[in-house]
């Protein structure tokens, strides 16, 4: 029978960075993977996404540079953006494949079950590690009525494989997918609607931020229905029928395809996890310690199937905190997860929004910091949106920072760091920003909040 010293299942963002971290330490490491190694990240989400959003940005630029003396006509090769797309992903994955090669972590290509606390079946093969840790990420969920079908209802992962531009596109779902997605179509000539069930898209962010990103989508042509309920749809030769139920009574449209993008379900189910015990919440999230460490003995979870926010970045820094506890390693622990969200103009966000803070009962100050100041922003004819800052009234430490506009998803990372560290705006107020840039913004806003 096979040894190894961790089998880790699936190869996503968290699996393949704690398969690297481990490997480093000198563990013998066995990484499973049905599909290549990436993931939905690198194969279907966040790489392919922000590959097409780059390319939507760079052909509305092109189309729309007069007021800059650049003319000319362009046009759209969709075919060439798909192909484009899929090499960045290869690039990538060769990348990841050739690191795991020069480490020594062996990457087998199949279905994995737990069979024990120390035994792992891959295909006909038995594998006896020491420690396990599941990785297997989450699946898009459908809704009643809208069920996928890979061709006219689509989830995430079809939506990035097409390679005929849609003229017409319905997306259920106002998240940081369907507006991603929608914005990218839209960008290339594709009539989108989006439905959305709650009173407001993104309702996790504070109104006053999604407002400049609904402002933009209806410049981009995009209609936006909240409050509203996608009923069921009728399919009729290439078009789809979708009934809606909005405040108003039902109506109808007709579009080429839907996107259902509302949300994500961890896969927790079919791994082997059920029969030994581990203990699973009522979403279907795999219940770990501070360590990774799931309920029976030598089994860790890790990334979207370990629980909320279901990103990325936060599978890969589990990935390092399974490990580091694997290999008995100094273990620090990171309070704040930001989150980026690509629309047009972008979200950054970390820490405590306006709402969150008010409904806790804390006594906190509220300030912005417009992007229409900037040199940076007017040379980019880019001034939307801008910076606020949550602080605590009485300590004047920085509880939230919300950011809407050009480079927002990069800038938020210098607002972790604030957080993290217990900064005041004091504190952030000294420091020199670059001139000229767009996080001048961050430091013009903590020094204004101690005028």
């Amino acid at each position: 029978m096979p040894k190894a010293d961790v089998v880790i299942i699936g190869a996503g963002s968290g699996g393949y960075v704690a398969a690297l971290r481990l490997a480093r330490y000198g563990k013998k490491v066995v990484l499973v993977e049905k599909d290549r190694v990436g993931g939905v990240c690198l194969l279907r989400g966040c790489i392919p996404s922000k590959a097409m959003v780059y390319a939507s940005e760079v052909y509305r630029l092109a189309n729309s540079s007069q007021h800059i003396g650049i003319v000319g006509e362009i046009s759209l090769d969709f075919v060439k953006l798909h192909e484009w797309k899929e090499e960045v992903i290869d690039k990538i994955v060769g990348g990841i494949e050739g690191q795991c090669k020069r480490l020594g972590v062996e990457v087998m290509v199949g279905e994995a079950k737990i069979t024990s606390p120390t035994t792992v079946q891959v295909g006909s093969e038995t594998i006896e590690t020491e420690h396990i840790i599941v990785a297997t990420g989450s699946t898009p969920r459908s809704i009643p009525g809208f069920e996928f079908d890979g061709q006219s209802i689509l989830s995430s992962k079809e939506i990035l494989a097409l390679i005929e531009l849609p003229t017409s596109l319905c997306v259920i779902g106002g998240g940081a997918i369907g507006l991603e997605m929608g914005t990218f179509f839209a960008k290339l000539g594709t009539k989108v609607t989006i439905v959305e069930l709650q009173e407001r898209i993104l309702p996790f962010i504070d109104k006053d931020v999604t407002n400049v990103v609904v402002k933009s989508l209806k410049e981009l042509g995009i209609v936006v229905h909240t409050g509203t309920t996608a009923l069921r749809y009728e399919k009729s030769g290439d078009k789809l029928t979708v009934w809606l139920k909005t405040a108003d009574g039902e109506e109808k449209q007709e579009f080429d395809k839907v996107l259902v993008a509302v949300g994500r379900s961890p896969n927790s189910k079919g791994f082997g996890l059920e029969e030994l015990g581990v203990n699973v919440d009522a979403g279907g999230f795999v219940v770990v310690d501070e360590t990774m460490r799931a309920s029976v003995p030598n089994i860790y979870a890790i990334g979207d199937v370990a629980g909320q926010p279901m990103l990325a970045h936060k599978a890969s820094y589990e990935g390092c905190i399974a490990a580091d506890a694997i290999a008995s390693k100094q273990l620090t622990f990171a309070s704040q997860t930001p989150i980026a969200i690509f629309t047009d103009p972008e979200i950054g966000m970390v820490g405590m929004t306006e709402d969150k803070a008010k409904l806790k009962g804390l006594e906190i100050v509220c300030k912005r910091f417009y992007f229409a100041a900037l040199g940076r922003a007017l040379a980019k004819h880019d001034p939307r949106g801008f910076v606020k800052f949550v602080v605590s009234a009485r300590t004047q430490r920085l509880l939230g920072v919300q950011i809407v506009g050009n480079e927002a998803s990069s800038l938020i990372s210098e607002c972790v760091l604030a957080i993290e560290n217990g900064m005041t705006v004091k504190e952030l107020a000294t420091i020199i920003h670059p001139h000229p840039t767009m996080s001048e913004a961050i430091g013009e806003l903590a020094r204004a909040l101690q005028e």
